[in-house]
C-alpha cells in the first residue's frame, strides 16, 4: 500500500509506504516542546512550569527515538 503526499507549489506526488509514514511521524513528533521551550524561556515563564513542560519533552524524545528504532527495524 501507498500513500500519496502532495507538495502545494507544483502538486508533486511522492509515493511513500505506512513504514516510511510512520518513519517520518517518529522523527517529527519530537520538534514542537523544543520550540515550546524556546519561547518559554524568551517570555520568562515560570520555572517549575518550565520543567514540567521540559520533562514531558524529554519523555517524548525517548519515546520518538525507539519508535524510530522500531519502525527501521521492520524496514
Amino acid at each position: 500500500m501507498t500513500f500519496h503526499v502532495f507538495i502545494s507549489q507544483g502538486w508533486t506526488s511522492y509515493g511513500l509506504t505506512l513504514n516510511d509514514c510512520f518513519l517520518f511521524g517518529a522523527l517529527i513528533s519530537a520538534t514542537d516542546t523544543v520550540s515550546i521551550l524556546a519561547l518559554f524561556k524568551a517570555v520568562g515563564v515560570d520555572a517549575r512550569v518550565y520543567a514540567n513542560v521540559f520533562g514531558e519533552s524529554a519523555l517524548n524524545d525517548g519515546v520518538a527515538f525507539v519508535l524510530y528504532k522500531w519502525v527501521v527495524m521492520f524496514i
